[in-house]
């Protein structure tokens, strides 16, 4: 990603690409700061979605459960039909003890991709990191989630 965006340091995709990389890596901040680049480059792409996520899960690694919520809700806004940014709502909340809302936001991550949940529950995805995984396994199980 480095070299790519040498070559390009304006491409939405590769500043994406890259800066999903970093939060996923625990470099979230840097991360999220080159995610806004990519939006900031492409404000309207319908790649957005994933990127506004990813920004929101920096926030959610980082403890920063009021900004992860702002902009879930942000997405949510503009992509409702896209199911990641209520898993978050959903673990953001339930990290903050707002039961109803973590609980709705839980009901509505299931009800728009039914099979994802299991998908991120029933083992560790390889792009989560261990501490990272726990935190988000954390906040599903105060929103509701029994498994």
């Amino acid at each position: 990603m480095a070299r790519a965006l040498a070559v390009n340091p304006n491409s939405p995709l590769a500043n994406f690409v890259s800066g999903l990389i970093d939060v996923w890596d625990g470099r979230h901040a840097e991360g999220r700061a080159t995610l806004y680049t990519a939006l900031r480059l492409n404000p309207h792409d319908p790649i957005n979605a994933p990127l506004l996520t990813a920004i929101a899960i920096g926030h959610f690694f980082e403890r920063d459960y009021p900004a992860c919520i702002q902009i879930s809700l942000r997405t949510v806004d503009s992509f409702p039909d896209f199911p990641q940014p209520y898993r978050w709502l959903a673990v953001a909340y339930g990290q903050l003890g707002l039961d109803e809302e973590a609980r709705a936001a839980l009901r509505k991550a299931i009800e728009t991709a039914p099979n994802t949940l299991e998908l991120y529950t029933s083992r560790r995805p390889p792009y989560f990191r261990p501490d990272d995984y726990a935190l988000f396994l954390d906040g599903l199980r105060k929103a509701g989630w029994a498994g």
